[in-house]
């Protein structure tokens, strides 16, 4: 996991990543630029089905405007995360 362009973490998933079937991303943010996965740029809100696998790689660059903003994978029943990253630092 990289924020800032700097590695700040491993996510060990909890489950097989083809079970992700949202992500959210919620909080101080003044814009979400980007949302890149797997060779394409979404157009924001993205909203379609991406099977989101191991060794894909997705990006998302914001512009935080507080103190967090956090990013969840979710599957249909279960939550997997949260992600949160938080005053420069990332939490899992």
């Amino acid at each position: 996991v990289f924020a800032n362009r700097v590695e700040v973490g491993t996510f060990e998933q909890r489950q097989p990543l083809d079970g992700i079937d949202h992500v959210s991303i919620r909080g101080d943010l003044v814009k979400l630029r980007l949302f890149h996965y797997g060779g394409r740029i979404f157009p924001n809100p993205y909203m379609a089905v991406a099977e989101l696998k191991p060794g894909k790689r997705l990006d998302i660059s914001a512009l935080p405007t507080g103190e967090q903003f956090v990013v969840v994978l979710v599957d249909t029943d279960l939550i997997s995360g949260p992600l949160e990253f938080t005053s420069g630092s990332f939490l899992a």
